[in-house]
């Protein structure tokens, strides 16, 4: 490719596209207030989404994910029998360890 080519290829020989480009141009404070508005936006959207799904678990009308079963309700995690704590016994009976017997008084 030739030089012109090229040149033309960029819009360096268009004076047309140069003064357009310029006339957009943002300053460095136009762009930190556009993006300081713009990252509120997001940050209220998501604080707005976040309260929403509180309410809703807290209404009991979502599934919860681990992280937040685990903040509204640790005894379902802490309180449980371990498999490695069931055992079977000589008829196919199940036996429970004494730490597992614990959960179930």
């Amino acid at each position: 490719m030739g030089a012109e080519e090229q040149q033309q290829a960029e819009g360096r020989g268009r004076p047309e596209l140069n003064a357009k480009s310029k006339s957009n141009a943002m300053t460095m404070a136009q762009f930190i207030s556009w993006k300081t508005h713009k990252d509120a936006a997001a940050s209220a959207i998501k604080a707005e989404a976040s309260r929403k799904r509180a309410e809703d678990i807290a209404a009991g009308t979502v599934q919860m994910n681990g992280r937040e079963l685990f903040l509204h309700e640790p005894w379902v995690l802490y309180g449980t029998i371990k498999k490695k704590q069931i055992e079977h016994g000589i008829k196919g009976e199940i036996l429970l360890d004494e730490h597992a017997q614990t959960y179930l008084d």
